[in-house]
């Protein structure tokens, strides 16, 4: 329903917008523009995102608005083309920043861009010791094998080639997910050792130093309070992330109703709550709270999911850093005994 809503918003909106643009071109080519939007509109009504992209595009040769980049990104991000979906916000922004009027592809865009931002995975390639000088390539394109930034990847298989000057050749395929932020460090093959020498002795074992009983027992019992602690803390931020991403939700599908009121209303004007009046006063107001509650909610769901994220990082490292002690070892008891024709000690375990 809320899909709906933003589809048929944005056709009048984009009619509104190119409208302005008549005088200048041709009236055959605003209005081929003005059927590939509407048509790329159905497409996105049925989530055809690869076809109503590629409507968009042919759109977007004729006539360059923020409110087709602002479709076609939104298209590319449903269709797990991140990296491209962020090209096309960053376009729409530098649009409107030239002068190009959108009001309502202003309002959305920032908290779209930053919504997106949050979904891209990164890179960083750390180079393969002694191969200073290897070429490396990620998915057949060369990168700069001494930049310091993350690569910005969509979220699929990528495949990274390192090529020294001297033929050695190392290759890795790996899966990036949303949001992963990996550091991905290529080893060279690794040299199979010598066998050892047949006159070597095999090292003696190190023995470790027991635990005592007390101190393991304290140690076991604070390890458990604090995974307890952050587990609940994680459980906490997991919940408020959640509430408020449903919140947001709630509030996105009222920004784009009353959207879809006020287009209605303005008859195509798209600058019209500049200076409501009437019953667009009311739709105007309505959509701006929308906003500011789509912007609050979306604040306070980043802050739950980072909590959860910080608490469930403080869990795993408390885990694994904060072994459990090993059991005391077992007493022994010594017995001493005496028998008719000789003496000793008996040891039970």
């Amino acid at each position: 329903m809320a899909e709906r809503y933003f589809f048929q918003a944005w056709l009048l909106v984009a009619t509104a917008l190119t409208a302005g643009y008549a005088r200048a071109e041709p009236a055959n080519t605003l209005e081929t523009a003005r059927r590939l939007f509407h048509e790329a509109s159905e497409l996105e009504q049925s989530q055809a995102w690869s076809a109503a992209a590629a409507k968009l595009r042919e759109a977007l040769a004729i006539k360059d608005t923020p409110g087709l980049r602002f479709h076609l990104g939104h298209c590319e991000e449903q269709s797990g083309e991140l990296v491209e979906a962020q090209r096309d916000y960053l376009r729409a922004t530098a649009l409107i920043q030239s002068g190009a009027s959108a009001p309502d592809v202003e309002k959305l865009l920032p908290d779209a861009s930053a919504a997106l931002k949050r979904r891209i995975p990164t890179l960083l390639i750390v180079p393969p010791a002694g191969m200073t000088d290897a070429r490396i390539e990620v998915d057949g394109v060369a990168v700069d094998p001494l930049a310091h930034d993350p690569l910005s990847l969509n979220p699929t298989s990528h495949r990274v080639v390192a090529t020294a000057s001297s033929g050695q050749r190392v290759e890795q395929v790996f899966t990036l997910a949303e949001a992963e932020q990996r550091v991905l460090r290529l080893e060279p093959p690794p040299v199979t050792p010598p066998p050892p020498s047949p006159a070597a002795a095999p090292a003696a074992p190190i023995s470790q130093p027991k635990t005592p009983v007390n101190a393991a027992r304290s140690s076991s019992a604070a390890r458990s309070y604090l995974l307890l602690g952050e587990s609940a803390l994680t459980l906490v931020g997991l919940g408020v992330g959640i509430g408020y991403a449903f919140a947001r939700s709630s509030a996105t599908d009222r920004a784009l109703a009353a959207q879809h009121a006020v287009a209605s209303a303005a008859m195509g004007n798209s600058g019209a709550c500049a200076t409501p009046s009437g019953p667009l006063a009311g739709s105007c107001h309505d959509f701006s709270d929308a906003i500011d509650a789509r912007q609050r909610d979306g604040t306070i769901e980043v802050i739950g999911f980072v909590g959860a994220g910080v608490s469930a990082s403080a869990l795993v490292a408390t885990w694994f850093l904060l072994a459990k002690p090993n059991a005391p070892e077992q007493a022994v008891r010594y017995t001493p005994w005496l028998s008719k024709d000789a003496f000793g000690v008996r040891g039970t375990f």
